[in-house]
């Protein structure tokens, strides 16, 4: 049978991330991603609590997002890297200074380039310490399931899985428009529709609300300037 008519099998990867259950502050001539409350919970009680996050699809949309393709790679905003570790944590160190990050970050965001011009990427595989095992999938299916040892060989594989035939994710417009992530925003969607800006109805209808009251407090504040000058 030709390999043209194989039907190649789904690939789950499953990891956990594991982030302060206090956030991150960035610190230090290295630029150190801490706990917020690390001086207090690790002096009193000898480590940080940590909480567990679902790696999913989005979690590579939202890191690939981090790259600014007209920046150079180094160059890497702080707000955005400390807002990403308070959503899925650290790349590989708790504790991960911008040396470390940006070392690891780029070795995905070169391999992006890459793909968008049309060039071969220097990302290596197989990944060192790799688990595979079979589970079953939320639909009921039997599929051969990867387990990452840290965040950044999550982003990697989950990359490399991806790299073909990808829609290329969106922002929500609600958000792109007001900074501003409601509640039910996934931030990051894939479109489904060539036409499609918004993760929702529910961001599509807020952002009319939004607009309809912009233009009555404009509409009112005409109508009194017209009043006065009457």
């Amino acid at each position: 049978m030709p390999i043209d008519n194989y039907q190649f099998t789904q690939i789950m990867i499953q990891y956990d991330c594991k982030k302060s259950s206090s956030g991150y502050i960035i610190d230090g001539e290295d630029r150190k991603a801490i706990p917020n409350r690390w001086k207090t919970e690790h002096r009193t009680k000898g480590y940080f609590p940590t909480i567990s996050t679902k790696f999913k699809v989005k979690t590579l949309w939202e890191f690939l997002a981090l790259d600014d393709s007209e920046k150079p790679l180094l160059d890497v905003d702080e707000q955005s890297r400390r807002r990403f570790y308070d959503k899925w944590g650290p790349l590989q160190d708790p504790l991960e200074t911008e040396a470390v990050f940006i070392s690891l970050a780029r070795i995905i965001w070169e391999s992006e380039r890459s793909r968008k011009n049309f060039k071969i990427p220097k990302m290596q595989i197989p990944f060192d310490g790799l688990v595979g095992e079979w589970s079953y999938s939320e639909n009921g299916k039997l599929v051969p399931t990867l387990k990452p040892v840290n965040l950044f060989d999550a982003l990697k594989i989950q990359w490399m899985l991806s790299a073909n035939g990808r829609v290329e994710p969106r922002k929500c417009k609600y958000f792109e428009e007001t900074q501003v992530q409601v509640k039910g925003c996934s931030l990051w969607f894939e479109p489904s529709r060539r036409n499609q800006v918004f993760c929702s109805s529910n961001c599509r209808s807020n952002l009319n609300m939004k607009e309809m009251r912009e233009r009555k407090k404009l509409r009112d504040k005409k109508g009194k300037e017209n009043n006065g000058s009457a």
